[in-house]
């Protein structure tokens, strides 16, 4: 379970990565090419908006990690649209979103130490369990 110090670790790589354009594109371009389903699925989504929804995602995580009732309510809203008989995001397919983004931070932020990275899976991990038990 991720706590304080994760969601301030995980704040600042945020900040460090997100400023740089190519993060989400080259986020996007792993997880497209670690599944051809993936691939398909997300076949003509416009990155640009994909990169800002989630970030506005992890942000929305990190509030309600922190314990802000309200940003609990809109990942609720977000688990129902990629629930089965919405847009069907199956739970392996969240591994390798982690994979990718965990690859990605990796690359875009130079200060993500171990902990950092550590703190990313746990947040990431908790984001995922969300996710999936409502899928």
């Amino acid at each position: 379970m991720a706590n304080a110090e994760d969601i301030e670790l995980v704040n600042d790589s945020l900040e460090r990565c997100t400023p740089q354009a190519e993060f989400f594109e080259q986020f996007y371009e792993r997880f497209h090419d670690s599944s051809d389903e993936i691939a398909a699925r997300f076949a003509g989504t416009d990155a640009k908006s994909q990169g800002r929804a989630l970030r506005t995602a992890f942000l929305l995580l990190l509030q309600a990690i922190a314990g802000d009732p309200a940003a609990w309510q809109q990942l609720e809203l977000r688990a129902i649209r990629h629930d089965r008989r919405h847009l069907d995001i199956k739970p392996e397919m969240y591994e390798l979103w982690r994979e990718s983004l965990l690859e990605t931070v990796r690359e875009f932020d130079p200060r993500a130490d171990d902990r950092t990275r550590e703190a990313w899976r746990r947040v990431v991990q908790q984001a995922i369990e969300f996710m999936t038990a409502r899928y």
